[in-house]
């Protein structure tokens, strides 16, 4: 767009805004952008007064920017300006005054405003997409030595280029759902999903009740959560558990009735041998109560497992898939990639679960500043890709060396004191983020180890009773963490007591002191 014109509309904007009856934060910042990309000409040549007339339009410019938010413009004040600025510059003084005379009504004014904000974001798009392209082919052209990775170049490539796919005119792809309430159907449409959520429709519960209790029901579909706890915490065991459970205990309830439902697993850490060796070792210890010991592994062939572990995580109809990933050579976009390809082969992703999302390559973020902003960006976009498309998104997250010196001065209840407190490793405010929070830690007692689990914030969902914040789950030595789903309720109160219910639920020692404790 022309620079003239560019800022001719930016005037026009502020204008408009400043008629509102009920005024909004504007789009002053916008136009203070528009004001910066307006470039002189060098010289005016004879009566050309271009450069003039752009310095005198863009001080004008300046003028309105920095008038308070709720301040009115009055036409004449202003038009008295640019009568000044446009010098002898007719039509465009008369371009001015056919917008600041009429005497428009709100809404009119409201979707002129839509269109003048849409045509300066459309010149911004196109000089983004005109800067991308050109570094794009000077790169390739000019210094193609230093693409080490072609793969890697095309990538980032396709993911600077992605948002310019769609027309904003055809369909904005920032907006997620759009509520008409001059539409019926639109209205029922909302409530439908609302009632679909309270009838537990398309919430996943696990296999664990004092789990399920705590989330209020499950996980549900389009929110990110995320598992905090220490090193070697059994971070890897509580989602490998707890994806494993959704599969064996949850009949899929279908959006589209013409996919495959789908649970996704992404491991940037251990190998997918050992993630399927735990899975196996897991159902297996679970469903015959005999130890899977290196001996008994060696026994069982490898068609055998394959078909026990096939024959149980499909039994309610979820394909299973699990992808080891170098996540140095993987950005968001990789992953998001390879999600819209399972997509397009047919697939509704249910549950995708990362471990660990923090460990992606962060390049191609583009921010800076704060430690931990290129982690918050990270957790961002995925949530941002996740939500519309009803993926709850799952990922564990290390917590930071201040958590640790917790454990080292014996603090007791440790999740209890961490929850919701921003012990996040390299990045303090990740909670704003993700949808839910979830803390864990392994706690030893008589030599006999614990789970245990708090649950800080969930977003959206109702106030939910303290005392089911809070649950212990036994780590038995045969079958882990066992799944109580369909028997009696196994989740603890306080680390060595007994079963919720039962009436024993704090154990003797409860009150002892910290050394009498250590002794026992």
């Amino acid at each position: 767009m022309d620079h003239k014109l560019l800022l001719t509309t930016g005037i026009t904007l502020l204008y408009l805004e400043s008629q509102l009856e009920t005024k909004t934060d504007g789009s002053a910042g916008l136009v203070r952008r528009v004001i910066l990309d307006a470039k002189l000409p060098e010289v005016s040549i004879g009566l050309d007064h271009s450069r003039e007339i752009l310095q005198a339009l863009k001080n004008t410019a300046v003028w309105m920017c920095d008038q308070p938010a709720d301040h009115e413009h009055e036409p004449e004040e202003v038009l008295m300006r640019l009568k000044v600025d446009t010098k002898d510059d007719v039509d465009l003084y008369n371009a001015f005054e056919s917008f600041m005379t009429p005497d428009y009504t709100q809404s009119k004014i409201k979707k002129l405003i839509l269109n003048k904000k849409k045509q300066i974001h459309d010149h911004f798009r196109e000089v983004e997409l005109a800067s991308i392209i050109k570094d794009m082919s000077s790169t390739f052209s000019f210094r193609r030595d230093s693409i080490s990775d072609l793969r890697q170049f095309v990538a980032e490539t396709i993911a600077k280029l992605d948002p310019f796919q769609v027309d904003a005119i055809i369909r904005d792809p920032a907006i997620v759902s759009d509520v008409d309430f001059s539409n019926i159907a639109s209205v029922e449409k909302v409530f439908e999903s609302v009632k679909e959520t309270d009838m537990g429709l398309g919430v996943m519960r696990t296999g664990y009740q004092g789990i399920n209790r705590m989330l209020q029901g499950g996980f549900r579909r389009g929110e990110e959560w995320v598992v905090g706890a220490l090193q070697h915490k059994f971070k890897t065991g509580f989602n490998l558990s707890v994806e494993e459970t959704v599969a064996l205990y949850n009949v899929p309830y279908m959006l589209d009735a013409t996919k495959k439902p789908m649970l996704v697993r992404f491991t940037f850490e251990d190998t997918a041998e050992q993630n399927m060796r735990f899975i196996f070792e897991h159902l297996y210890e679970n469903e015959t109560g005999q130890k899977c010991t290196k001996e008994f592994m060696k026994s069982m062939s490898k068609e055998d497992i394959a078909q026990f572990v096939m024959t149980r995580l499909q039994a309610t109809g979820y394909t299973f898939r699990v992808f080891h990933v170098d996540p140095t050579q993987w950005t968001y976009q990789h992953l998001t990639n390879k999600l819209v390809e399972l997509e397009a082969e047919g697939y509704e992703i249910h549950m995708c679960v990362v471990d660990y999302l923090a460990l992606l390559n962060r390049k191609g973020l583009g921010v800076g500043g704060a430690i931990g902003d290129d982690i918050r960006e990270l957790f961002r976009r995925m949530k941002n890709f996740c939500t519309p498309r009803k993926i709850c998104l799952l990922t564990p997250h290390q917590l930071s060396s201040e958590a640790m010196n917790l454990v080292r001065q014996g603090t007791s209840d440790f999740v209890k004191e961490i929850a919701e407190k921003n012990y996040w490793d390299g990045c303090k405010r990740l909670s704003q983020e993700v949808d839910g929070e979830l803390y864990i830690h392994i706690e030893k007692v008589n030599k006999q180890s614990y789970l245990t689990i708090m649950r800080g914030k969930h977003r959206g969902m109702p106030v939910l009773d303290e005392i089911d914040k809070y649950l212990v789950l036994e780590m038995h030595r045969v079958g882990g963490l066992r799944p109580d789903i369909n028997g009696p309720d196994s989740s603890l109160r306080k680390v060595g007591g007994g079963p919720v219910g039962s009436g024993e639920e704090f154990p003797f020692w409860a009150d002892m002191p910290k050394e009498m404790m250590a002794a026992a």
